[in-house]
């Protein structure tokens, strides 16, 4: 089963001053991109800062479609997104991210260990002698 996995999307982004004519700009995209809201967009390619976010976890299509407009001064930056197929049925299992599995594992295994072998100590302390040798 799967209970968590991380996707690859892109997110859109501009250099206002590598843009060209905002307002032009602005329609194009939102011909790609309906749920942009115009004025919004228009600030941010109206800006005089060198980056600005235009879009976050575009669909394969949509990027497509941006592409396909060819403006100068759009970029994409690949960003990850959590998935979790189950959603909430599985929120008490701890997901590693993979960066740390290995660590983390090697860990999180060597801690079980100790847990384990702590309270085989313990159970043995508290075991009453008729447990460990039954008479018959």
């Amino acid at each position: 089963m799967l209970l968590a996995t991380t996707l690859e999307m892109p997110s859109l982004y501009a250099n206002p001053k590598q843009v060209g004519d905002a307002k032009d700009v602005a329609r194009k995209l939102m011909a790609v991109l309906p749920d942009l809201n115009r004025d919004e967009l228009l600030s941010k390619l109206s800006s005089d800062r060198s980056f600005v976010w235009i879009k976050r976890q575009l669909t394969p299509e949509q990027q497509f479609e941006v592409n396909k407009l060819g403006i100068p001064g759009l970029q994409f930056e690949t960003e990850h997104r959590r998935l979790y197929p189950k959603g909430s049925v599985t929120a008490h299992v701890v997901v590693l991210p993979a960066s740390t599995t290995r660590v983390s594992l090697a860990s999180s295994a060597a801690s079980t260990t100790r847990l384990v072998e702590q309270r085989r100590a313990g159970a043995a302390l508290h075991r009453r002698p008729s447990a460990i040798h039954p008479q018959g």
